[in-house]
C-alpha cells in the first residue's frame, strides 16, 4: 500500500480540486496575464489557501494535478 498523504499533499491537493472546477492555473484554456493570475489568486485565498499553496498548485502541470487529484480520491476510499 501506498504511503498516506502528508498535511501538505493533502492541501496541494484539495487546491488541485479547486483549480480543475474553475479551469485555473493548468486547466486554463489561455495563459494568464498578471490581472488573471491576481485573481486565481485572490479566489484560492478566500477558498482559504496560502499564497505559498496557491502559487504552487497554479505552477503544477495538469498531469501533476491530476496525479494529486487521484491519490486524494484514493485516500478518501
Amino acid at each position: 500500500k501506498a504511503a498516506s498523504m502528508t498535511e501538505p499533499e493533502m492541501e496541494l491537493a484539495a487546491a488541485a480540486v479547486l483549480v480543475r472546477q474553475r479551469r485555473f492555473g493548468p486547466f486554463r484554456a489561455a495563459s494568464a496575464d498578471a490581472g488573471r493570475l491576481r485573481r486565481e489568486l485572490g479566489a484560492l485565498a478566500r477558498a482559504g489557501f496560502s499564497e505559498e499553496v496557491s502559487r504552487r498548485v497554479l505552477a503544477l502541470s495538469a498531469e501533476e494535478a491530476e496525479a494529486l487529484i487521484a491519490r486524494l480520491k484514493r485516500e478518501a476510499g
